[in-house]
């Protein structure tokens, strides 16, 4: 089953570090370009990846065996999916939708989130 693949919850939590790197690089070259160096760069993909880490973990033995850790690494990403999610309707029924990749990145996210913490309730971790 796709769900329970090791490979799709990966690829996700890459999608969403490469997503959340790109958001956080495009915001730092706005407010500051004349900071915006090497270093920012590295900063940004960094982010994306720590960001991501309870996804990356909750495939692994060591998510299975410590589920409260990588519940809680997973809850803050898991959040601020959720308040992005209530923007997301909230704009639509506004008349200001967001465009289609940001709309997808946020639903498809949160479904994988909350297919994880199911399959880490349920010990079933794609090993």
């Amino acid at each position: 089953m796709l769900l329970k693949s090791t490979v799709a919850f990966r690829l996700v939590a890459l999608l969403l570090a490469g997503f959340i790197s790109y958001l956080f690089l495009g915001f730092s070259s706005a407010a500051e370009p004349d900071e915006f160096d090497f270093l920012t760069i590295i900063f940004g993909l960094l982010l994306g990846l720590v960001s991501q880490a309870g996804l990356f973990i909750s495939t692994t033995r060591f998510g299975a065996r410590y589920k409260l850790l990588t519940g809680a690494l997973m809850l803050p990403f898991f959040l601020l999916l959720v308040g992005s999610n209530y923007d997301l309707v909230s704009r639509i029924v506004e008349g200001n939708p967001l465009s289609i990749v940001a709309m997808a990145a946020y639903l498809i996210g949160i479904f994988v989130y909350g297919c994880s913490y199911v399959l880490l309730y349920k010990q079933q971790v794609a090993t």
